[in-house]
């Protein structure tokens, strides 16, 4: 518990909005944070940085869930 990081955190860390999409909102985007010091521009967000929540909080190590 103690190295887990807050959406507010991973936000301000990636200077990117942290947005989720979910099956009962019709896969609507819905922003859970924001960054404080402002976003980055597309062209600074470089084409091969991790942007998948899942990844970037595991250190790119995902556990296959069983289907």
């Amino acid at each position: 518990l103690h190295n887990q990081r807050t959406h507010q955190h991973l936000a301000d860390e990636k200077r990117l909005h942290l947005v989720e999409f979910r099956k009962e909102t019709d896969i609507f985007p819905r922003v859970v944070a924001s960054p404080a010091s402002g976003c980055r521009k597309p062209e600074e967000v470089d084409p091969n940085e991790e942007l998948d929540l899942n990844l970037v909080v595991s250190g790119g190590n995902v556990v296959r869930q069983k289907e």
